[in-house]
């Protein structure tokens, strides 16, 4: 008798435990999670990347790359100030008209994957620019995609930035 109920205990504890890890797992990865359909639509075989482990190192150059990136979205000033940089001068906003009075960026590091002197940082971004108190533009949550190369002085750059339209 003590058997068949250690038997069903089983079949009832483990798969609980499962579902536990799993649940774990899902709410403990950086950002926001698993990518939505679009979004793995978009990355397609790279967004497996997502789910891929950090090293501390790998964290500290997306870490360094999600600052710079950070940098050049909140700039408000004239373009040929702007401090020279690689593929993340995208994020510069040079408008035409009003220049913004201000720029609140929130973003995250999601992931960086590294191997040997190439590699990947995935972010996550919001921004809103803000012209006589009305927001002028903006985006928000998006998901980012940066390859990068380590140049010959041992730096890290940008080389592509890739996100969803």
């Amino acid at each position: 008798m003590k058997s068949k109920k250690k038997f069903k205990l089983r079949y009832i504890v483990i798969p609980l435990i499962g579902v536990v890890l799993l649940f774990m797992c899902y709410t403990c990865l950086p950002g926001s999670g698993i990518p939505m359909e679009y979004e793995i639509a978009h990355f397609g075989k790279s967004s497996t990347e997502l789910y891929s482990f950090q090293t501390l190192k790998e964290k500290k150059v997306g870490k360094e790359i999600v600052e710079r990136a950070k940098f050049c979205m909140e700039y408000n000033g004239d373009e040929q100030s702007a401090p020279e940089t690689d593929e993340l001068a995208r994020y510069y906003y040079f408008p035409s008209y009003d220049r913004p009075s201000r720029t609140e960026v929130k973003i995250n590091l999601v992931k960086c994957v590294i191997h040997g002197k190439r590699g990947s940082v995935w972010f996550r971004y919001s921004l809103r620019s803000f012209g006589n108190g009305i927001c002028t533009h903006g985006s928000w949550n998006i998901l980012t995609r940066c390859t990068i190369e380590k140049d010959d002085s041992g730096d890290w750059i940008v080389t592509n930035v890739n996100e969803p339209p």
